[in-house]
C-alpha cells in the first residue's frame, strides 16, 4: 500500500495518507506534463509528488515555513502565522512547508506573490505560468517490516540494535527523521529473521552499548540505542558503559536504578541539541540558542559529523547550561521490564518516549498519589499527560497503556475507505442528557463542524453490528459493568469477533473491564470509569472533555484539563493507546491552551503550551519579537490589549483565564476581559 495517494483532478490537487487525512490544493490555469523538480535538498522523506504548471495556488489555512536555496544549502527565510498579509518574493529557488496533513512541500524558482486571504487560506501566484512540484510526506507513521528474535536477553539485544534502521546515517537530521519513520515492530520466535530492508538500513555508527544481562538493563537503553544507533550487547558486569573507539570516547553509567535517568537525560540531550545545530545551521534560530555559544557548539562541525562524534562533543558540555536551556522530556514509559512486555519498545520509540520501570516514578513525580488533578491545581500546564503506565497500579495521571490497543491502532491507519463516524448510544434513558455532550460538542465545533449519530434503546444485536462496523468514536452512555446493557439482554464484547469502533467512551461506572475487552477484539482506546475512585462524573467535566477532544486534544490530556477546569476529580481513566485523537482533527499536531493573566497597566502574560506528539518540532508564537522555540515547554509572552484582541480573533483553541476555560469567539468580545 503506498503510503500516500495522489490526484489531479480538475483545477485540485488532492493528497490523502494512510490515516485519511487529507489536503487540497486549488489551482488555477495547471497544466501537465512538467518537468518534474528534484526535491533534494529536503531532509525528508517525500512520499509522493506531482508537477504541473500553474498560474496561481491555493492552500489551506495551515502555517507555513518559507526557504530557499543558497549554495547548495536550504536557508529558512520567514514563517507565515495567521495575520493577512503580501509578500512579494524576488526571484529565487523557494521551498515551502505547510504544516498540513499530510505535510505539503511546494518547490518552484522564480518571482511569486504570497498573501494570507480572508479565509485564513494561503495564495501564492505567479506573474507567468510557473512549474511547481507540490510533494507530499506521509503524516502517520507505520511501521513496514517486523523483526523476530529469540525470547531472551541476547535476542531483544539483537533486536535494539536494528531498530534505528528508519533513521539511517542522517546526523544531525535525526531530529527531523525520528519523528516520521516508525521503527520496526518486535516478536518473538526460534529463529532470529532481520528483513534484508531492515539490515542494509542499519547504520554504522561505531557507537557500542554494553550492559549487563538482564531485561532490566535492556528496557532503558532502548531510545539510546533507536536515536544513536548504537550496537547493543550484554555482557558479565555491574554498570553499562557506552564506547565509541574512533573518536575515544568511553562512558560509564551508573549501575540501576540511576543508569535509567542518566541513559535517558543522554537521550534527552543528545536529540534537542540535534535539533539545535539543524535549525541554527538552516539560520534559523531558537531562543534556547542564548545558552551556548559558537565555541560550545560549533554548528558548521557538528552538522556534519558523525553520531560517536556529536555524542563526544555533547557529553563535555556542562549538565547544569543543559537542564537550564533544554525543556524537560514530557513522554515517559514506564513498563515492567520482562521479555513478554518488549514488543511495546517499538510503540515506544515511535513517539520518542523514555523507558523507564515503575520504582523510579517518584523521581518525576509519576507515582501515585504524587501528581492527582483537581480544581486549581495549579499553571494551566502544571500536569503531566504523556505518561504511559504498562503496570499495576498506575498513578492518577497516567493512562492503563495496553499493548494490544498500539497494534490495533496500526489497523485503523489503514481504513482507507471507510467513513469516519461518531456514534452516540443511550440505553439509560435517565441519562439522556449525557449524550447532549458528544452531540453538542461535535456538532459545534468550531470551524467545521462534524456529524454525530445518536441511536436510543439499541438492542443487543443492534449495538454488535454498530460495534463492528468501522467508527471513529462511540460513546455508550447505560450500564457497562462488565457488558453492555440493552433493553433485551446483555452483551459481552470478548463474544464478538471484532470491535471495529475505534475510540470508546465507556460512560457507565466500574466499565473497567469493558475497555479491556473491546481492546482486546480491536479498539485502540476506552474512555472508562473505574470502580476504585469515587462513582463521580459531573455534566460540566463530560462536557468540557468533548469539547477537547472535538478542538484535537489527546483523550488523556483532554481528561486531565477537563478535570484542572470543570469540577475536580471524577471516575474517568484511559485504557489502550493514551494519547489517540479522534480524525479529521485540525492539520496541526497538537492541542494547544492559551493561558492568560493580568500584568497590570493594561498589559496581560500569556501562557502558551503546544501538545506535540512526538518532540523534535518548534513553534512561533504569534506575537511581535516573540522567538521560535522548542515545543513541550511553557512559553511566556507579554503583550497588550490589541495582542489579546488578535489572539481571540485568529485561534479555535482554548483559553485559560482566572481558573477557568473559556472558548474564543472572534465575532465577540472576550467577556471576561471586555
Amino acid at each position: 500500500m503506498d503510503p500516500i495517494d495522489v490526484d489531479v483532478s480538475g483545477p485540485t490537487v488532492r493528497a490523502v495518507d494512510l490515516s485519511d487525512s487529507t489536503v487540497e490544493i486549488e489551482t488555477m490555469g495547471w497544466d501537465t506534463p512538467a518537468p518534474a523538480v528534484d526535491l533534494d535538498p529536503i531532509p525528508r522523506r517525500i512520499h509522493a509528488s506531482v508537477s504541473g504548471r500553474a498560474s496561481e495556488l491555493v492552500f489551506p489555512a495551515v502555517h507555513a515555513n518559507v526557504f530557499a536555496i543558497e549554495d547548495d544549502s536550504i536557508v529558512h527565510l520567514f514563517d507565515v502565522e495567521t495575520e493577512r498579509e503580501t509578500v512579494e518574493l524576488p526571484e529565487r529557488c523557494y521551498y515551502f512547508f505547510l504544516l498540513s496533513r499530510p505535510l505539503t512541500v511546494v518547490r518552484f524558482d522564480g518571482t511569486a506573490t504570497l498573501q494570507r486571504r480572508s479565509d485564513q487560506r494561503l495564495g501564492l501566484s505567479f506573474d507567468h505560468s510557473t512549474v511547481v512540484t507540490l510533494g507530499f510526506s506521509d503524516a502517520p507513521s507505520y511501521p513496514r517490516h517486523t523483526i523476530t528474535v529469540a525470547p531472551t536477553t541476547d535476542g531483544l539485544a539483537t533486536a535494539l540494535s536494528h531498530l534505528s534502521a528508519p533513521l539511517g546515517d542522517s546526523g544531525v537530521q535525526n531530529a527531523s527523521l525520528a519523528r516520521e519513520g516508525h521503527p520496526p515492530l518486535l516478536e518473538f520466535g526460534d529463529e532470529t529473521v532481520v528483513p534484508d530492508a531492515v539490515a542494509g538500513s542499519v547504520p554504522e555508527t561505531g557507537i557500542e552499548l554494553i550492559v549487563p544481562d538482564g531485561p532490566e538493563w535492556l528496557f532503558p537503553a532502548t531510545p539510546f540505542a533507536y536515536y544513536l544507533g548504537a550496537t547493543v550487547t550484554t555482557a558479565d558486569r555491574d554498570r553499562p558503559v557506552i564506547r565509541a573507539p574512533a573518536v575515544g570516547l568511553t562512558h560509564e553509567f551508573d549501575p540501576l536504578p540511576e543508569f535509567q535517568i542518566q541513559v535517558g537525560k543522554l537521550v534527552r540531550r543528545t536529540f534537542q541539541l540535534d535539533l539545535l545545530v539543524k535549525t541554527r545551521y538552516d539560520a534559523l534560530s531558537l531562543s534556547e540558542w542564548s545558552h551556548f555559544s559558537e565555541e560550545s557548539l560549533d554548528v558548521d562541525r557538528l552538522e556534519g559529523a558523525t553520531n560517536a562524534e556529536r555524542l563526544r562533543t555533547y557529553l563535555e558540555l556542562p549538565e547544569s547550561a543543559l537542564e537550564t536551556a533544554l525543556p524537560e522530556w514530557k513522554r515517559r514509559w514506564y513498563v515492567d521490564p520482562t521479555i513478554e512486555n518488549a514488543t511495546v519498545l517499538p510503540f515506544a520509540l515511535n513517539d520518542i518516549g523514555l523507558v523507564l520501570q515503575p520504582d523510579v516514578a517518584d523521581r518525576f513525580g509519576d507515582a501515585p498519589g504524587q501528581n492527582e488533578t483537581g480544581v486549581g491545581r495549579g499553571d494551566p500546564v502544571d500536569f503531566e499527560p504523556f505518561v504511559g503506565w504498562f503496570a499495576d497500579s498506575e498513578p492518577d495521571h497516567a493512562y492503563q497503556g495496553r499493548i494490544q490497543g498500539f497494534e490495533n491502532e496500526l489497523e485503523f491507519v489503514q481504513y482507507r475507505d471507510a467513513d469516519v463516524r461518531r456514534v452516540v448510544v443511550v440505553n439509560d434513558p435517565d441519562r439522556a442528557s449525557a449524550a447532549e455532550a458528544t452531540t453538542e460538542s461535535f456538532r459545534e465545533r468550531p470551524p467545521d463542524p462534524l456529524p454525530v449519530e445518536v441511536h436510543r434503546n439499541v438492542s443487543h444485536d443492534e449495538l454488535a453490528d454498530l460495534l463492528s462496523t468501522p467508527t471513529d468514536l462511540l460513546h455508550f452512555v447505560g450500564d457497562c459493568d462488565g457488558s453492555f446493557a440493552c433493553p433485551d439482554g446483555t452483551l459481552d464484547p470478548a463474544h464478538l469477533e471484532d470491535v471495529d469502533a475505534r475510540l470508546l467512551v465507556l460512560d457507565g461506572p466500574d466499565s473497567v473491564d469493558v475497555g479491556e475487552a473491546v481492546i482486546e477484539h480491536g479498539s485502540v482506546a476506552a474512555v472508562v470509569r473505574q470502580p476504585d475512585r469515587e462513582p463521580t462524573l459531573s455534566s460540566d467535566v463530560r462536557r468540557l472533555f468533548f469539547n477537547l477532544l472535538a478542538a484535537g486534544f489527546p483523550l488523556n490530556y483532554a481528561r486531565l484539563v477537563a478535570e484542572q477546569y470543570a469540577a475536580g476529580r471524577s471516575d474517568l481513566g484511559i485504557v489502550g493507546a493514551g494519547l489517540a485523537r479522534i480524525a479529521e482533527n485540525d492539520p496541526g499536531n497538537y492541542g494547544h491552551l492559551h493561558g492568560i493573566e493580568p500584568a497590570g497597566d493594561g498589559r496581560f502574560v500569556v501562557e502558551d503550551y503546544a501538545y506535540v506528539k512526538r518532540p523534535g518540532y518548534y513553534w512561533n508564537p504569534d506575537f511581535p519579537d516573540a522567538e521560535s522555540t522548542f515545543t513541550g515547554k511553557v512559553v511566556r509572552n507579554t503583550t497588550d490589549a490589541a495582542g489579546i484582541k488578535a489572539l481571540v480573533r485568529h485561534t479555535d483553541d482554548p483559553i485559560v483565564y482566572d481558573g477557568r476555560i473559556y472558548w474564543p469567539d472572534p465575532d465577540d468580545l472576550f467577556y471576561p476581559l471586555a
